[in-house]
């Protein structure tokens, strides 16, 4: 499975995190890389790739490639 999303190691995107929460109703959260491992781990998942991409000064996205734990 992959996955991609802000990253809230980058302050803008703390900010809008902030943000959200306070004004969308809708929003769940905005992880870290390593608050998003620590619960990809948690559930079960072998992270196999990841990274984080910059884009400009105060924009950042990460993405994760896993695999599921429970395959054989």
């Amino acid at each position: 499975m992959k996955s991609n999303s802000w990253n809230k190691d980058y302050p803008v995107c703390r900010i809008c995190d902030w943000l959200l929460q306070i004004f969308d109703p809708a929003h769940q959260q905005c992880y870290t890389q390593e608050e998003l491992h620590k619960l990809l781990i948690s559930a079960e998942f072998k992270i196999h790739c990841a990274t984080k991409v910059r884009f400009g000064v105060i924009w950042g996205l990460m993405a994760v490639t896993v695999l599921s734990s429970k395959i054989s």
